[in-house]
């Protein structure tokens, strides 16, 4: 499930439910998982690379108040659109 914050900063991923339900073999044969919220623009195209191993994954929507960049996910990272753009090449 997608979901935003309370402030509209950060987009959070509930992945465990989705893993736990599919089960490992399968998990080990899915590519990426898509994810959408009313409340975000973009639908999400996230691989299963940058999830695997963890319950929950956070996204910033804006940049984090004490202006940390590094280890930051950013949502606009994961734009569905984008994304199949980079996957279907030129």
């Amino acid at each position: 499930m997608l979901t935003t914050n309370q402030k509209g900063t950060v987009a959070e991923l509930a992945v465990a439910l989705a893993a736990s339900k599919l089960g490992v073999g399968v998990c080990a044969e899915v590519d990426a998982i898509t994810a959408y919220s009313g409340d975000l623009d973009p639908c999400l195209l996230v691989p299963m690379t940058v999830i695997e191993r963890h319950r929950e994954l956070r996204l910033r929507l804006v940049p984090a108040r004490n202006n940390q960049r590094k280890g930051i996910r950013w949502v606009d990272d994961f734009d569905f659109a984008a994304k199949i753009q980079d996957l279907s090449g030129p």
